[in-house]
């Protein structure tokens, strides 16, 4: 069996030929697998990643030019969420159906070798009109995450109409995600959104705030 970094990276590359229309039903596009390629190549030549390093998700259609310069926001989310060891840390407000297999496999993935779970959202226990919060949580469950391995809170502020609205993953206490993206079809694939993947002390600042 191949490495399971590998298993991940390859899944983040499928997902990505997938949403830039590359790959169709199997079909490769040519001509954009080969724009991509060197694309590829010319970030490669540049050497290892910064400590901390911009994320973009640019929506199909857009002009071209955006986002070469950085990484994929969608692709490096989800290796984030593949690459746990120990613990994933999820503040997001919104899910959507959409995205849920996109989103579950790399997580279910990481528990299945140890990691554990943690979910701060909200709409768990009263009702919306799509109920698509508690439908991941249903997902999760239903691809085998245990009870054990998933800690829920849900942000309610009875007095106010305070409520969560970040976009945060913090995974190991190694890697952060914070940016504009719901974990949404719209907030992965449709919209132009901005993030940055932290790897330095602003790690450990973004845990005092979700331990807080």
């Amino acid at each position: 069996d191949p490495p399971e970094h590998a298993v991940s990276t390859f899944r983040g590359l499928l997902y990505e030929m997938r949403q830039s229309g590359m790959l169709v039903d199997g079909d490769l596009d040519r001509s954009r697998f080969t724009v991509t390629l060197n694309t590829a190549r010319s970030l490669a030549e540049r050497g290892p990643s910064p400590e901390n390093d911009v994320v973009l998700n640019v929506p199909e259609g857009d002009t071209d030019e955006i986002g070469q310069s950085v990484g994929s926001l969608s692709v490096r989310l989800l290796e984030l969420f593949g690459d746990a060891d120990r613990e994933i840390v999820i503040l997001n407000p919104f899910f959507t159906e959409e995205i849920f297999q996109y989103v579950v496999e790399p997580i279910a993935t990481a528990i299945e070798r140890g990691a554990s779970l943690t979910l701060i959202t909200r709409y768990l226990t009263y009702e919306t009109a799509s109920n698509d919060n508690q439908r991941f949580v249903d997902e999760l469950l239903k691809r085998g995450v245990t009870t054990d391995a998933l800690t829920l809170y849900e942000y309610v502020d009875t007095e106010t109409s305070a409520t969560i609205h970040v976009k945060m993953a913090i995974v190991d206490g190694r890697a952060a995600y914070l940016g504009t993206a719901n974990l949404t079809h719209r907030g992965l694939q449709e919209n132009l959104e901005a993030g940055v993947v932290f790897r330095d002390e602003t790690v450990h600042e973004l845990e005092t705030v979700v331990n807080d």
